[in-house]
């Protein structure tokens, strides 16, 4: 036999009823890194896109505008720098390249509770040739605390 407790605290709803994107900012954020103006160095992380506090992403992305062969890079946060991919092969121009390995968040959102980068990080080489393009989307939850 299951038990249910009751939860005493109170669910505090979005009042914005008709119009969320008033309240609720949905962003899509796009930053490119050109590694001829800095090499990534082989273990090294780079942050991309800053996400703001109370936020959620709901996913990130990697564009291949100019191929470097021989070289994986990992797509993920701040605090786990293969969330959103374990490996990622830049050997082929692209848009919305694969993940060649998945992330440990395995296709999960990301709440933040306080600020924090998309980052890439170079697995094994440097990363001195590519240009690739980090695409973010992310939900600003600012309007969950805000006075009405």
């Amino acid at each position: 036999m299951t038990t249910y407790v009751t939860n005493p605290d109170t669910t505090y709803l979005n009042k914005a009823k008709f119009r969320p994107h008033d309240r609720q900012r949905l962003r899509v954020a796009a930053c490119e890194f050109n590694s001829a103006n800095a090499v990534i160095a082989a273990s090294s992380v780079m942050n991309m896109i800053t996400i703001p506090a109370n936020s959620i992403v709901l996913g990130a992305t990697v564009d291949v505008k100019k191929a470097q062969a021989d070289t994986d890079i990992k797509l993920g946060m701040t605090a786990n720098d293969d969330y959103w991919s374990a490996s990622i092969y830049t050997a082929t121009n692209g848009t919305t390249i694969e993940a060649t390995t998945v992330g440990t968040g395995g296709g999960q959102l990301y709440h933040t509770n306080a600020a924090t980068n998309v980052t890439i990080t170079a697995i094994t080489n440097e990363v001195n040739t590519a240009i690739v393009v980090v695409r973010a989307v992310y939900m600003e939850l600012d309007a969950q605390t805000a006075a009405n």
